[in-house]
């Protein structure tokens, strides 16, 4: 009884954040909206779900409105994938095609149009009783687990390929959204696999621990809602975007450069030390193109294949080593590692060290502290 009524207080809170968090992503004027938009019905869906510890009773009396509020959660997993595509390419539009997205909703519910939703009421509850026993029923369930995967696996191959074509083309900034796109479908497998193990657990010898895994599940739903207000707080801007029509290079060309292309790789690395166009910290491979005034896709491969580091790779190793300059001539800390970071490109704390380390071995503040040693 005591676990029924914790669940249920957890299960109110995160309905209360959802709502919340749905009216600001509803409601926030931001380039974003269309990603806001998909991601405030994700949540929406989600809350609708988590209520209906709270809701169901108060449904009963109007079956038709509880099984539509069942079969809505058909819904929540391509709102999640058309959200993923909204927030990684800023050229995603909704199209007629979308419309498919919402089939297995569709079809759940014109499959029980005969035998439930034509029927009356009396009906309706008594089917609502023997809810798991009726073959459309049957069929949603396991649309509805399939479907999860295929869209979670879909999502993680077009996170893996922003990657790739990013590192390719631009430089810093658009990881966090990388990183904010794998972390958020990482902890939805995370929460969606603890929900299976709680669904089975009444059928396993382990159906004592059931009530404890449902707090379990009340309390990661009021965590992850909690969690997304707080990035929306420290990241307002969710997130840098790219064109979808940009697409990630071949595998390396195992040929030496030719004459040519060293002649260019020269040009790039004396343009890169003289012109410092690394400073910008919104510098894309089509800018530097257009500056060196080399096609951008002979400099990508220059970069990529012969260079043989990724773009972001190449732009944050001249950005590191302006740093260290900078550190070895302001030893006494005139400028501190923050202005230094800003002053070389970067606007994130956490990407200058981990690129700084990466190349050095050393955090910034060990290195200026080794350099003060040996002067």
């Amino acid at each position: 009884m005591k676990n029924q009524l914790l669940i249920q207080i957890l299960s109110l809170l995160a309905v209360a954040v959802s709502i919340l968090l749905v009216l600001f992503l509803l409601t926030v004027k931001t380039k974003n909206r269309l990603s806001n938009l998909f991601f405030g019905f994700f949540i929406l869906l989600n809350a609708l779900e988590l209520s209906s510890w709270l809701t169901n009773q108060y449904l009963q009396d109007i079956p038709w409105l509880l099984m539509l509020r069942v079969t809505c959660s058909a819904l929540i997993n391509p709102l999640f994938y058309l959200y993923l595509l909204a927030l990684l390419y800023n050229d995603f539009r909704v199209r007629p095609q979308h419309i498919w997205h919402a089939l297995p909703f569709a079809l759940t519910n014109l499959l029980l149009l005969p035998d439930f939703y034509l029927t009356d009421r009396v009906s309706q509850a008594l089917y609502l009783q023997h809810y798991s026993q009726h073959w459309p029923v049957q069929f949603f369930e396991v649309v509805s687990h399939l479907q999860f995967w295929v869209y979670i696996i879909a999502g993680f191959w077009k996170i893996i390929r922003f990657r790739k074509v990013y590192q390719e083309n631009f430089a810093e900034a658009g990881m966090q959204t990388y990183n904010w796109a794998l972390q958020l479908t990482t902890w939805i497998v995370v929460v969606h696999s603890v929900i299976i193990i709680k669904d089975l657990l009444p059928f396993t010898r382990f159906a004592f621990v059931h009530e404890a895994a449902l707090v379990l599940v009340s309390l990661n739903a009021l965590f992850i809602n909690s969690w997304f207000i707080l990035k929306t707080m420290f990241h307002p801007e969710l997130f840098r975007q790219m064109d979808s029509h940009i697409v990630p290079l071949k595998e390396p060309d195992p040929q030496p450069p030719s004459a040519e292309q060293t002649d260019k790789i020269q040009q790039l690395r004396q343009y890169m030390t003289t012109q410092e166009p690394f400073l910008d910290p919104q510098l894309n491979i089509q800018q530097l193109a257009g500056q060196l005034q080399i096609p951008v896709r002979e400099l990508s491969i220059l970069i990529n294949q012969q260079i043989g580091q990724h773009f972001f790779d190449f732009v944050n190793e001249y950005r590191i080593r302006k740093a260290m300059d900078l550190l070895r001539r302001h030893t006494n800390a005139e400028m501190t590692i923050q202005q230094i970071l800003f002053a070389v490109g970067f606007n994130s704390k956490s990407s200058f060290h981990t690129a700084f380390k990466k190349l050095s071995d050393l955090t910034p503040s060990a290195y200026r502290s080794l350099v003060k040693a040996e002067k």
